[in-house]
């Protein structure tokens, strides 16, 4: 149960702009485990402000300044406590007594938005206190164990990109990328493990209106995630998908094709205090999807909501709508 209040004022003369927040929450939290009759209750009251401050120049540009304060609190599968027992000697499972992650976060942007394209570069710096993050154990048996625990901290530098471009008037390029530096303070665990690296994520997406009303959408995709306990390979995939709205556009057809060149895998090294492992791990992932939506209700509010999604872009615009 969270019961919260909040406040924001803006204001905006001549060239300069600023906004401020400020949200207060109160948590209430019990795990019950039905099977071991635990209960394990926590209840936390937090801040959380912000605010923004914006310089606007001629030509749609705009330097922004913000603060921050973030919460992300761990789900179900992070707080169960029963293991997977698909591998007996790899087992996986949750932890009830885990801490949601706060984060303060600093950044620093510009926005240019011109006729055919749009681009917003950002710098920024993340301070993340009990970061939230899967941990590995091996015990004299030989048994590993996953869960999940509370870090001390982790400190993030990073660079971010979203960019448009409208290279023609039937095709439209999404792109953002997400490339930081980290250090994972991890001493409060077992072996007090810390590690200096880098992630970066990217994703580039093709919007092609083809002939006869269909939509298609051709996108790459790459990951590279920051580790505690070790060095996780580049992840990357290609997808495929179109769209054919039907029945006077009540109806959409549509046809997916996820990792065409059936690349995405993961590869892994992980180093505790008295182990090393490799794991190389790789699922069905070039699978094709075939599909039919039927729109119920207004069709111009759903379209609104559409355009708002796409414009909006989760990760430059993916391939959720196909």
């Amino acid at each position: 149960n969270i019961i919260a209040a909040y406040g924001i004022y803006s204001v905006k003369w001549s060239k300069y702009g600023f906004s401020g927040g400020l949200r207060l929450e109160q948590t209430f939290t019990e795990s019950k485990q039905i099977t071991t009759n635990e209960r394990v209750p926590f209840n936390y009251f937090a801040p959380f402000p912000s605010f923004h401050f914006s310089r606007y120049f001629e030509k749609n540009r705009e330097i922004r300044l913000g603060y921050s304060r973030r919460i992300n609190r761990p789900g179900p599968r992070e707080l169960n406590p029963f293991a997977e027992y698909n591998d007996p000697f790899n087992l996986m499972f949750g932890n009830p007594r885990l801490r949601p992650e706060f984060t303060h976060s600093v950044e620093l942007g510009f926005i240019k938005i011109g006729k055919k394209y749009s681009f917003s570069p950002t710098l920024y710096y993340r301070f993340n206190n009990q970061m939230i993050t899967r941990f590995r154990t091996v015990d004299a048996e030989g048994v590993t164990r996953t869960t999940f625990q509370n870090l001390n901290s982790s400190h993030n530098i990073g660079f971010e990109m979203n960019a448009s471009y409208d290279l023609a008037k039937f095709w439209k390029v999404n792109a953002n990328t997400n490339f930081y530096y980290s250090y994972l303070n991890g001493t409060n665990l077992e072996g007090a493990q810390t590690n200096n690296t880098y992630g970066l994520t990217m994703r580039v997406n093709n919007t092609i209106k083809l002939p006869y009303g269909i939509d298609a959408q051709f996108s790459y995709s790459f990951w590279r995630w920051a580790m505690l306990q070790g060095v996780m390979s580049p992840v990357n995939a290609f997808d495929l998908g179109a769209k054919k709205d039907i029945l006077k556009g009540k109806g959409s057809l549509t046809l997916r094709l996820s990792d065409i060149f059936n690349q995405r895998a993961w590869d892994m090294e992980t180093r505790g205090f008295n182990f090393n492992s490799d794991m190389y791990r790789k699922r069905e992932s070039r699978i094709l999807f075939i599909g039919f939506t039927y729109r119920f209700g207004n069709s111009k509010m759903e379209q609104k909501r559409q355009n708002r999604r796409e414009g909006g872009g989760d990760e430059g615009g993916g391939m959720d709508e196909f």
